[in-house]
């Protein structure tokens, strides 16, 4: 968990790389429901559970506050 550009995608990558280099076997889960994009294989997505725009229209969330509800929702 951090901020954005704090480099958790990068990490998440590097370790993935790591893992499979070494032969270990590796599963990437994307808790943040506002990513779109990713540069590596995800193999559970928080947004297949709930997504920011349900959050938003239930709760009448604005921008900010809808990613960490979402978070706090699904755990």
């Amino acid at each position: 968990m951090g901020h954005a550009g704090t480099g958790k995608s990068t990490y998440c990558d590097t370790m993935r790389k790591h893992c499979e280099e070494i032969k270990r076997s590796v599963h990437v889960v994307n808790l943040d429901p506002a990513a779109e994009v990713f540069e590596y294989p995800v193999s559970i997505d928080i947004k297949n559970l709930i997504t920011v725009d349900e959050v938003i229209d239930e709760l009448a969330y604005g921008p900010n506050d809808e990613t960490t509800s979402t978070t706090t929702i699904t755990l």
